[in-house]
């Protein structure tokens, strides 16, 4: 076999291996909506408080660095009832909290769940890894009472 025609097949090869992985590779946005239907999946299956209780464990199944699950609510007010990194969240009222560009991210994401059921929406937000402020896509999922949310950091 030619060294020219040895050199075609290897450079085919790569490019469609390349197009394979580009095609099934899960993209971080996909990630995160899998990782709350799983969360979904979870409460239904076991219940509120075996769910509550993993989504605060920050080694759990829900946990994975920057892509983790928590837990907003509206009664009796807005707030995070889990969270695997800031329990200091836990039943705080945030009514009123609003990211750097004035948006009240945790009432307009309870709301969108609420109102649609689940869907995308952006705001900016602490990375617990980096500690830096950055854009965040979630996914939010209403769950009865509360809305399961995860999302990625847009970088």
């Amino acid at each position: 076999m030619g060294h020219k025609k040895l050199l075609c097949i290897v450079f085919s090869v790569m490019i469609f291996m390349a197009f394979i992985g580009t095609t099934f590779a899960a993209s971080a946005e996909d990630e995160a909506k899998g990782l709350v239907l799983k969360a979904y999946d979870f409460y239904k299956k076991n219940g509120k408080d075996v769910f509550m209780n993993e989504v605060k464990n920050p080694k759990g199944q829900f946990a994975k660095g920057e892509l983790y699950v928590f837990l907003w609510s509206w009664t009796p007010h807005y707030t995070c009832v889990a969270h695997p990194y800031n329990h200091k969240l836990h039943m705080m009222n945030m009514n009123e909290l609003r990211d750097p560009d004035g948006k009240t991210f945790v009432k307009d994401g309870v709301e969108l769940a609420k109102s649609k059921g689940e869907g995308w929406f952006e705001y900016k937000y602490t990375n617990p890894v980096t500690k830096k402020i950055e854009p965040k896509k979630v996914y939010v999922k209403k769950a009865d009472d509360f809305v399961i949310v995860a999302g990625v950091y847009k970088k």
